[in-house]
């Protein structure tokens, strides 16, 4: 069975078997959590139907004071029940459509139309440039169900009224600021209808400017640069002399190392010479 539709236009006239209600119209961004209100008074069965293109009804969830809520599978993976009520985690396009809430036999409809969201990013002061572009003399920009401005009212907006004249409908911010993020609605009519269709959206981020680099007021160190010819000679002076002192060093650990030797070779034959003349001092005295 085909699903109705998101973008049905808000504030219509339900006819049903037996009742006549008027929806009411919510309006959410594709991927967003969504939270049917649900207004049923303590001790009243619940039931949560979505209405069908081919006047039929697909049962979305119950209620009932010992089991709690129950989601049906077809919405079980983006659909939970909190102490606030039946929520969709993450709305799908599909979810788009008329809902009716039976709290033991009164009703109560909700038009829920799934909307696509443009993004735009700008960074804190920066002008932020909202596209909505429509041929219509009767349009509006709202923040947070809050209105800016309308087509007989454009205090709140800035842009221009001859672009406006030829379906420019874009909302201009200027130095923007962080509290500027958030989503935007531009709403407009068709020439002689009452309805509104089904409205541009613009999610606007606003990053905070970075800080510009303190200038650097230490003293950068010296480079490695080729010395003078005073300093060169200088510098060959030390060298040599370093050189020098190290030569004359080693070659005075040498002639010790030498001496050593020598002195104990020296030693070694006084030793034996002497040893050698004892014998014969001892024949002698025989």
């Amino acid at each position: 069975m085909e699903m109705l539709q998101p973008g049905v236009l808000c504030a219509v006239i339900l006819v049903f078997a037996v009742f006549q209600s008027v929806a009411e119209c919510k309006v959410v961004i594709v991927g967003d959590q969504f939270i049917f209100p649900v207004n049923c008074k303590p001790g009243d069965s619940v039931t949560l139907y979505k209405a069908l293109t081919d006047g039929g009804a697909l049962q979305v969830a119950t209620y009932d004071q010992h089991g709690g809520w129950k989601v049906m599978e077809e919405y079980s993976d983006r659909m939970i029940s909190t102490s606030s009520g039946l929520v969709f985690t993450r709305t799908q396009y599909i979810d788009g459509g008329t809902y009716e809430l039976n709290c033991s036999g009164r009703l109560e409809l909700v038009q829920l139309e799934v909307v696509v969201a443009s993004e735009k990013f700008v960074t804190e002061g920066e002008t932020a440039v909202l596209p909505c572009y429509y041929d219509t003399d009767v349009w509006w920009w709202e923040k947070n169900g809050k209105l800016l401005c309308n087509s007989t009212w454009e205090a709140g907006c800035s842009g221009t009224s001859a672009g406006r004249r030829y379906g420019n409908l874009s909302l201009i911010l200027e130095n923007a600021r962080l509290e500027d993020s958030g989503d935007y609605f531009c709403y407009f009519k068709d020439h002689g209808k009452q309805e509104p269709r089904t409205p541009v959206v613009v999610r606007l981020n606003v990053t905070k400017r970075k800080p510009h680099p303190t200038p650097c007021t230490c003293t950068a160190a010296p480079r490695n640069e080729t010395p003078s010819g005073p300093e060169q000679t200088n510098l060959w002076k030390i060298s040599t002399l370093v050189l020098g002192v190290l030569l004359l060093l080693l070659l005075f650990i040498i002639m010790l190392f030498v001496y050593g030797k020598f002195r104990r070779k020296l030693y070694e034959q006084v030793e034996r010479n002497h040893q050698d003349a004892q014998p014969g001092e001892a024949t002698t005295s025989v």
